[in-house]
């Protein structure tokens, strides 16, 4: 969320839409104190399939500790090998 592209949310992460629904872009700051890794944070939303979203801190056996992102950047190679065993086995991929 940066204002030089033109998108702005408010100082709780979020926006309203022209329909007036609220949803969020970033972390709810009003909702657990990101800051505080004395105890877990609470439980902050639900996913579509049912399962709980947490803030950035969990119990992780009487330990307090931060979630750490497991998101991976894809290289471009394989991209490109998967395009062109596409192209050359003229399957389609179903995803």
């Amino acid at each position: 969320m940066h204002n030089a592209n033109g998108f702005r949310v408010d100082s709780h992460n979020a926006h309203s839409q022209p329909n007036g629904s609220y949803h969020y872009h970033g972390k709810p700051n009003a909702l657990f104190d990101d800051s505080n890794a004395s105890s877990p944070s609470p439980v902050i939303g639900f996913a579509a399939d049912g399962y709980p979203i947490f803030g950035s801190f969990f119990d992780n056996n009487g330990t307090v500790r931060k979630a750490l992102s497991s998101f991976r950047v894809m290289t471009l190679r394989k991209v490109h090998t998967m395009v062109f065993m596409a192209i050359t086995s003229q399957t389609t991929l179903t995803y």
